[in-house]
């Protein structure tokens, strides 16, 4: 009568029962949180991943990829590709105007340029922009350059900022 109203078997006493039961919920918690780990860290692995794919292609590129700050004319960001291209550090190009990377007259062109494809971005338009100009290099010498950029709006800061790539084609002038 008891093992039918109880569901226990007479030769094990209820405290060794509840212990098993208690085991045995224990072991499904523990399977059930090592799924749920196991699920967090898939998007955190894959991140990671990400994050390191991002690093190898920044640290290896011989093109440069920057952001640039059109209120300020300061980079947000440039990859280490600028030393071999021009020479400077990450961080000496951080603290330059972008004008001052440029000769005369890829300057003035640049500042002719500008205004009207903000005008155009603010107007809707989302365009890439090819350009070539000459920069300076930290030893003094001037060489080519083409530039594949496009206009966006930092969604942080609200400022305009332009993505781009800059590639060396001095031999192809």
């Amino acid at each position: 009568v008891q093992t039918m109203e109880t569901g226990v078997n007479p030769g094990i006493g209820r405290n060794a029962v509840s212990k098993k039961l208690l085991r045995a919920e224990e072991e499904k918690g523990l399977k059930q949180s090592e799924r749920i780990d196991s699920k967090l860290q898939k998007p955190q692995t894959a991140l990671a991943g990400t994050q390191e794919i991002y690093q190898l292609l920044s640290e290896n590129l011989i093109d440069v990829i920057w952001i640039l700050n059109v209120e300020t004319n300061r980079f947000r960001y440039v990859s280490p590709s600028i030393q071999l291209l021009r020479g400077y550090t990450v961080e000496e190009v951080m603290y330059q105007d972008v004008l001052s990377a440029l000769t005369p007259k890829s300057r003035e062109y640049l500042i002719s340029v500008v205004p009207d494809r903000i005008r155009r971005f603010k107007a809707g338009k989302r365009e890439i922009f090819f350009d070539e100009f000459e920069q300076i290099h930290k030893d003094g010498h001037a060489f080519w350059t083409e530039v594949k950029a496009r206009y966006v709006r930092n969604e942080e800061t609200g400022d305009i900022e332009v993505i781009g790539v800059t590639r060396d084609i001095t031999e192809r002038k």
